[in-house]
């Protein structure tokens, strides 16, 4: 054995005999006592117990824990009746501990295990991720009152709400924050998200709207405003809110304030400015609204039973829209009363003055945002085809003779305007005409003209103008020659010509684009073709006229082509000059008749192209106008400003 194992059942062989082995103060020996006295007359151990050579020893400790009569009581059971001690000294917080070596050392550690003394208070912030911090710490501090009265160990500390910052404030010791933690998120879980029908009755849409975004969704209290999301249905006057069930209750709580607060009706004098319209042509179009009723927006009658404001339960699953909507009916301002509008117009200025009530002229100014909009420009290209052939042949023989008969002279012809000489002319004329001609002369007895000609013409005439007009208004190319005549005023006395006036023809086009949805043009176009058919048949009258018009309506994509065609005029003349009976002979009637054939054909064709300009800075009428100055080499005359650097 060695000599601690050989030490140790020497002190209990000691004990056993009811005898200790103790070292008195002041003293370097050891003594044997009896049991009962050696807590007693055993000295106190200032260093390491463990280091003490007698059996039975004492020790001296300060206790720590806010509850020392329990510390106290639980070192009494670890320590043997009979020689042990474990004594809370009076008037101080010092505890005295005897016995035997061994158990006196076990009753240190379980003294180090007890007596921790006071724990150290954290205090720790959380934030509140998805329940509004007020009503998540409402909720877990009921929860823990509800543990006190079943669960044995309590759970020290308490959480408080700090609603400013939507935060969690933990006040508790370190070893129970994590059990604070865990309960946090355990009920710091994401709302239901439904969707409601609100019907604002006192203001309008876009008020309401904006109120209830800065006030309601901006709330910080609410939790987070990640799920909000609120339509203004104008169609309805009402605002679909899809929220949780906390800005909900707020949202009712605010409309129920709006539209239980009595505010006088507040009236204002505004001007409106119109940048693309002409001010009288939408004061007429507001006024004739005013007049057919449209003067105030009513929300339509609510149950008894639901307050102003009230929201309608959503249909179906979480979120889905209201299969039901409440509907506006427009009801006409009363006269004399405080929601009369008054509208006046500044041609000077081109605004529209409003007086009246505040809701009034929010709804006006919403109306003249809406209808004074810049409307795009439609660039109308157009090409003119012009197109005439003609053929007219000309073939025809003049005879001419002469002679006597005794005393008697005679004379026979078959003349066609072809210039045969007379028989008794000296010499032959010179030959004058178009074509073959040919002239056969004998003195005296007779003379011949034959003349041959045919005459072919090919022309085309192009005319490409181009016109910008704006979107619904009508634009109008004409190219027209004008024809005068004049008219003549007799009297008994004296007769007087003057100038009657001109007759006008030629090519009239009207086209009126419209733009559509989806980049489409509906045009509306006209287009009229008239040319002179021969000259007048008395000078105080106009010549004759003929005119072709084609009108219709149609749909095209932006930039394409139209094409507007097909007007042929073909015209056939055939005119045979004969000598009666003569020129019915066959053969020999050829030469007692002169043949004209004419043939002409006129074909016409117009192309529209519309591109509709929507730069809303006229990039592409830039564009387009340079693009033709350089074409016809001419240079832009207006000043450039260019930065210079000055020094």
């Amino acid at each position: 054995m060695t000599e601690e194992s050989l030490w140790a059942t020497t002190n209990r062989l000691l004990a056993e005999k009811s005898l200790a082995c103790v070292q008195a103060p002041g003293e370097d020996t050891l003594s044997v006592v009896p049991l009962e006295k050696a807590a007693t007359l055993a000295r106190i151990e200032e260093e390491d117990p463990a280091l003490a050579r007698a059996g039975t020893i004492r020790v001296l400790r300060e206790l720590r824990s806010d509850e020392p009569n329990a510390v106290v009581e639980a070192l009494r059971a670890a320590l043997p009746k009979e020689g042990g001690v474990a004594l809370q000294l009076a008037a101080s917080a010092n505890v005295l501990l005897a016995g035997q070596k061994p158990q006196v050392l076990q009753a240190l550690v379980l003294l180090d295990l007890l007596d921790a003394g006071p724990r150290e208070t954290i205090v720790e912030e959380v934030p509140a991720k998805n329940v509004p911090a007020v009503t998540l710490a409402t909720l877990i501090e009921q929860v823990s009152q509800k543990r006190k009265g079943i669960d044995r160990e309590e759970l020290k500390g308490s959480v408080v709400a700090n609603a400013g910052a939507g935060t969690l404030v933990i006040v508790a010791p370190e070893g129970e924050l994590s059990a604070w933690r865990a309960m946090i998120d355990r009920f710091d879980r994401k709302e239901a998200v439904t969707t409601r029908n609100y019907v604002p009755r006192r203001f309008g849409l876009g008020e309401t709207a904006r109120l209830l975004d800065e006030v309601v969704r901006a709330d910080p209290t609410l939790g987070p405003s990640d799920d909000w999301r609120m339509v203004v249905d104008d169609l309805t006057g009402t605002l679909v809110v899809t929220a949780t069930q906390g800005r909900h209750e707020a949202t009712l709580a605010l409309l129920e304030r709006l539209e239980s607060t009595e505010i006088p009706g507040r009236r204002e004098l505004r001007s409106f400015a119109v940048e693309y319209r002409e001010a009288e042509d939408l004061l007429a179009m507001l006024e004739a609204l005013l007049e057919g009723g449209a003067g105030e927006m009513q929300a339509p009658e609510r149950p008894a039973e639901a307050p102003a404001g009230a929201a309608e339960p959503a249909q179906g699953a979480t979120g889905a829209l209201p299969t039901s909507n409440p509907v506006v009916r427009p009801v006409a301002a009363r006269s004399g009363s405080e929601e009369d509008l008054t509208l006046s117009v500044d041609s000077g200025t081109n605004r529209i003055l409003a007086f009246g009530d505040v809701r009034l002229l929010a709804q006006v100014e919403e109306l003249i945002g809406t209808l004074d909009v810049q409307h795009p420009q439609v660039m109308i290209e157009t090409l003119a085809v012009s197109l005439s052939e003609s053929q007219m042949r000309d073939l025809g023989v003049e005879l001419a003779g002469q002679g006597t008969v005794g005393s008697a002279e005679w004379g026979l012809a078959s003349l066609f305007g072809l210039g045969a000489p007379a028989p008794s002319d000296p010499a032959l004329p010179s030959i004058e005409g178009s074509g073959f001609t040919g002239v056969i002369l004998d003195q005296g007895s007779y003379a011949a003209v034959v003349r041959a000609l045919e005459v072919l013409n090919e022309g085309r005439v192009l005319s490409a103008p181009r016109v910008l007009v704006a979107n619904h208004e009508e634009a109008t190319l004409d190219s027209v020659l004008q024809s005068p005549y004049l008219t003549t005023n007799a009297t008994n006395t004296v007769a007087t010509t003057s100038f009657g006036g001109t007759s006008d023809a030629g090519t009239s086009i009207q086209v009126s684009p419209h733009i559509t949805d989806g980049d489409r043009l509906r045009l509306e176009y006209t287009v009229s073709i008239s040319t002179f058919v021969g000259q007048p048949t008395d000078p105080a009258l106009p010549p004759p006229r003929q005119e072709n018009q084609l009108t219709s309506v149609v749909t095209l994509p932006d930039g394409y082509t139209v094409v507007i065609g097909g007007l042929d005029v073909e015209t056939e003349t055939k005119a045979v000059t004969q000598v009666p009976v003569l020129g019915w002979i066959p053969g020999i009637g050829e030469l007692f008749k002169s043949r004209i054939v004419s043939r002409t054909k006129s074909r016409f064709f117009v192309f529209l192209r519309c591109s509709v300009l929507r730069g809303q800075g006229f990039e592409e009428l830039r564009y387009l106008s340079g693009r033709e100055m350089a074409d016809a080499g001419i240079e832009d005359p207006w000043p450039r400003l260019e930065p210079r650097i000055i020094r």
